[in-house]
């Protein structure tokens, strides 16, 4: 049911002309597109690249983002550029041979634990909650956790749990040192145990940035320009670590254009998508509409669900 309504809206948007509205206000802002995924289905990647690609749209690599930013080149017409947040094994699958089949340039910003214990905190919980106390079956309450208390939280379940292979989704070293050396992909930093930022100390925050980006360092024996904020969080105390440790630029999900020499380097905005669904759906998400009106979307879908119980 939400799919389909999704679904529907993203079709509404494309026949009405409103995404062609936000597309060529976008356009004349004269920035850059910055849209974020996470581990998107083949398909779903592929159908928004043919549609940018039939638009006529300029792929830029994270190098040439970074150049725009501090003035050394100019922006081109119809900018946009791709990111994948965590470094999951589906990047490989599903991302890069389209990356490969249009040109396309890709960021993928890696979080390092998940490097090495191939397996994400958050799916952990998600897996085996049945096993911690009813308050923290909800990742977003999790998420407002100090970092000793989220800490502590995994601890509990990595003492019960022997972690199976279908739970490794995240890519082992050896599959990222292959990406970084593709001539297509670009390496970011994303913390070591992606972490809340604002959540940490800042001994916490210092110690999850040094880590990150000694290991990414050290695996792919190239510095470490561009960081993603985990969960789009941040509270200003990650600014002057980032530039400590090299960092050039850092990004958030906030939702708006990138627009050079306006706006700081460390906090620029991102559009993100969903990993799943339609094309239509996702073309409302790339330009910010869906999530203006999911939350009436949701209640709406609420309100059905309850008629139909009746």
């Amino acid at each position: 049911m939400k799919e389909f309504l999704y679904h529907l809206i993203g079709q509404v948007l494309i026949i009405t002309n409103i995404l062609k509205y936000f597309r060529i206000k976008h356009i004349r802002q004269n920035g850059i597109h910055a849209i974020y995924s996470h581990n998107p289905t083949r398909s779903l990647f592929e159908g928004l690249v043919q549609w940018q690609k039939a638009q006529g749209y300029h792929f830029l690599s994270a190098e040439e983002v970074l150049e725009i930013i501090k003035g050394n080149i100019p922006t081109p017409p119809k900018a946009v550029w791709w990111s994948f947040d965590d470094g999951w094994l589906g990047n490989i699958e599903n991302v890069l041979p389209v990356a490969e089949k249009y040109e396309v340039p890709i960021t993928i910003f890696i979080c390092t634990e998940a490097v090495e214990d191939r397996v994400y905190w958050w799916t952990k919980i998600r897996k085996y909650r049945h096993l911690l106390p009813t308050k923290y079956h909800d990742l977003n309450v999790i998420k407002t956790l100090s970092e000793d208390e989220r800490q502590d939280i995994i601890s509990q379940l990595d003492k019960q749990v022997t972690y199976q292979d279908s739970d490794k989704q995240a890519v082992n070293i050896e599959q990222l040192q292959m990406l970084a050396a593709h001539s297509l992909v670009s390496i970011g930093g994303h913390t070591h145990r992606h972490v809340m930022t604002p959540n940490c100390t800042k001994q916490q925050l210092e110690d999850e940035i040094k880590t990150s980006t000694e290991k990414l360092q050290k695996w792919l024996n190239q510095p470490l320009k561009i960081f993603a904020y985990p969960n789009g969080d941040f509270n200003g105390q990650e600014m002057e670590l980032l530039k400590k440790y090299g960092y050039e630029a850092a990004f958030t999900t906030q939702r708006q254009i990138i627009l050079p020499q306006t706006q700081n380097p460390f906090y620029l905005p991102r559009f993100g998508i969903t990993d799943e669904g339609s094309v239509a759906k996702n073309l409302g998400f790339m330009f910010g509409i869906m999530q203006r009106i999911i939350k009436p979307l949701e209640h709406i879908i609420m309100r059905l669900k309850k008629l139909f119980i009746k």
